[in-house]
């Protein structure tokens, strides 16, 4: 176990220190809670930072591909 957490009034919960540190999060970051079968599963929400860096080379700039992905989106 990680620890544990009391949910205040507001329906608000602290992470634990240790939850924070093995999920690599901190303030301002997003985290995703879902249900994988019947277990509630907290994760680290992926941001366009991560897949770019995940992806083979390419021939274009993080800055154009953002432009080309905005200039498409405004396009539908």
């Amino acid at each position: 176990m990680l620890g544990t957490a009391k949910i205040t009034g507001k329906g608000q919960v602290t992470l634990p220190k240790k939850v924070r540190n093995r999920l690599n999060v901190d303030a301002g970051d997003t985290i995703i809670f879902e249900y994988v079968g019947n277990q509630l599963v907290i994760r680290r929400a992926r941001n366009i930072e991560n897949y770019f860096n995940s992806l083979p080379p390419m021939n274009i700039s993080k800055e154009k591909l953002e432009e080309k992905i905005a200039s498409d989106i405004w396009a539908e």
